[in-house]
């Protein structure tokens, strides 16, 4: 839906304001729109057990591809897959492949893990656009638009963990050695055995062995699954200028886009959704970028016209906040062993926010760039208090310019010579500090975060920079 509204002649200060009849007009628009889903979803089901058939080996060489060439260890080559028996069926089962029985196949594959599934309950995700502009035609060589955009989406194509651990189950055996990382163990507690610490998909096998034997058949796996949204705010400004010698483009947005999975394969929370909301990892809140081009007037001066015409500098100048660091804690303290459930393998947990976030000059010595000492490991079965995006990296400072020259050699011909720079003053560009927390926790105190220390090396520390100064020269001719 849409409505375009140009003002006429109005007297008194709404004249001065709006102007003459057709120089300034408003703009409203709305629109629903559906999509597809990724077609990668599909490429990565590809390899699902039980009917992808592979096997990975680490190490391995092109002559033993199932031998370990550090160790030395071999697995058994799977391949041919030999095919299913005749009369297939219930009564008839097969003892080897395709593995019948769960502890078959257990025995040859291990637990399955990281192998995610198409939600067979999914919908076809859609956004709501809309827009408020406003264009004042300044004077016959100036454009001014002033504009509020907006999109809401829904049932966006997220990652969800199928089978994620139960933290209250797994407390109640710590004293039988569960803990982080140990949703897929098997615990005896009280002449009971518990076969690992998941559900749904564990549970019917907790206290109950399969042909005699205890096994976890499922670790981590995720749903691509349309369970994720978003929403995007923006005001916008725009001033185009458009004379003889100098073209100029202008623009400044300031917005905030928040969302509780930011693409393909980022997890949310499983427990609670909301959780997981927070700045996108897109997120930039002001942005201003200015492109311009101006042809320098030597065509004025004394002397041969080949040499003194055609002579333009262009260049595009960027200011803008840099993108969102994504903050998680990866030792499993939560218990809900979200890791390695798809094609990105980081879990969802959080670390806990203990004060203000402090920002500092990566500069420094250490390429420190926010104080670390403001996380602190959660407590044992709990999601920290972090949210997972809710500040920025470092911005952006960049210009792009070049100089060039047009010489019309003849009616039919125009050679161009161009000398390029990107990022022309050399201005260091830093990538996204790393905003991986983990934490090593006494073992006398296990539960409460009390004692823990920061391990990780990297967390909050920006590794390395973009590219710098890149100057290029070219010829080109045109006829």
């Amino acid at each position: 839906l849409g409505l375009a509204y140009s003002f006429g002649d109005h007297e008194g200060m709404m004249g001065k304001v709006l102007g003459k009849p057709g120089t300034t007009s408003i703009r409203v628009g709305w629109g629903m729109l559906h999509t597809s889903f990724e077609g990668a979803t599909d490429f990565n089901e590809i390899g699902d057990a039980p009917f992808g058939n592979y096997t990975g080996q680490n190490q391995s060489t092109f002559a033993a591809p199932f031998t370990n060439r550090a160790s030395g260890t071999s697995i058994t080559n799977l391949f041919p897959v030999a095919p299913p028996p005749h009369h297939f069926s219930a009564s008839f089962p097969a003892t080897g492949f395709p593995y019948t029985y769960l502890s078959d196949f257990y025995g040859a594959f291990g637990t399955i893990g990281s192998s995610p599934a198409f939600y067979n309950k999914n919908r076809l995700p859609y956004a709501e656009n809309y827009e408020l502009s406003i264009q004042r035609q300044i004077t016959s060589s100036d454009l001014l638009s002033v504009s509020y955009v907006g999109t809401q989406a829904h049932r966006l194509l997220a990652s969800e963990s199928a089978n994620p651990g139960i933290p209250s189950l797994c407390l109640s055996l710590l004293s039988v050695g569960c803990g982080p990382g140990g949703e897929n163990n098997i615990y005896t507690q009280g002449g009971v055995t518990t076969a690992g610490t998941r559900g749904p998909f564990s549970a019917p096998y907790r206290n109950t062995p399969v042909n005699g034997n205890y096994i976890v058949p499922f670790g981590n796996d995720s749903y691509f699954i349309t369970g994720g949204y978003s929403s995007y705010n923006s005001a916008q400004i725009s001033w185009r200028h458009t004379s003889n010698r100098l073209q100029l483009l202008l623009g400044y947005t300031f917005s905030k886009s928040l969302d509780n999975s930011s693409g393909y394969g980022e997890q949310y929370n499983p427990i609670n959704p909301r959780l997981s909301r927070g700045l996108s990892a897109f997120d930039s809140t002001h942005n201003f970028v200015a492109s311009y081009a101006y042809t320098l007037p030597f065509d004025k001066l004394d002397g041969p016209k080949k040499l003194t015409n055609g002579w333009q500098i262009s260049g595009i100048t960027r200011f803008s906040t840099g993108l969102p660091v994504t903050i998680l804690e990866t030792d499993d303290r939560s218990l809900l062993g979200t890791a390695f459930g798809g094609p990105i393998t980081l879990p969802v947990d959080t670390p806990n926010l203990l004060g203000p976030v402090m920002k500092m000059n990566p500069r420094n010595p250490t390429h420190q760039y926010f104080s670390t000492t403001s996380f602190g490991a959660d407590t044992i079965g709990v999601e920290g208090t972090a949210n997972r995006r809710f500040f920025h990296g470092p911005g952006v400072n960049n210009w792009d310019m070049a100089l060039l020259k047009n010489t019309q050699l003849t009616e039919r011909l125009n050679l161009q010579f161009r000398a390029e720079f990107f990022n022309i003053f050399n201005h260091a560009q830093f990538i996204t500090p790393s905003g991986l927390a983990s934490f090593n926790c006494p073992v006398s105190n296990q539960i409460t975060p009390t004692g823990c220390t920061q391990s990780s090396s990297s967390f909050g520390v920006v590794t390395a920079s973009t590219t710098g100064r890149i100057g290029q020269l070219s010829l080109k001719l045109s006829f």
